[in-house]
């Protein structure tokens, strides 16, 4: 922005296969796996890793999970997709098995 200063950045964030032309936009950014057959892309970064946080404090109180099962008990933020509703189910790889959990079916304290 130092350097033009009379450009004007609006960051829009929806998770939506928009067609960016259509809709007016330069550029959009998509994870690899939710883009458009028809659609030129140019990868950003390599592989992604999400991983779960939690504080110092929260872990203090409610104690640290040990496993992806433990997390039921425990309470979780939810990424929503915006046009279905959906719940994005959060997935823990291990030496032999993909497992797949989602945080909507955690007990609730």
């Amino acid at each position: 922005m130092r350097a033009y200063p009379a450009i004007c950045v609006d960051l829009v964030t929806d998770d939506r296969l928009v067609d960016l032309i259509g809709e007016g936009f330069d550029a959009g950014l998509r994870l690899g796996e939710a883009l458009r057959q028809d659609m030129v892309a140019i990868p950003l970064t390599g592989p992604m890793r999400f991983v779960v946080a939690a504080s110092p404090a929260y872990l203090a109180r409610h104690g640290t999970p040990q496993s992806p099962r433990d997390l039921h008990a425990h309470a979780c933020l939810q990424y929503r997709f915006g046009p279905t509703g959906a719940v994005y189910r959060w997935e823990f790889l291990d030496v032999r098995t993909a497992r797949a959990w989602s945080p909507s079916t955690r007990v609730r304290r």
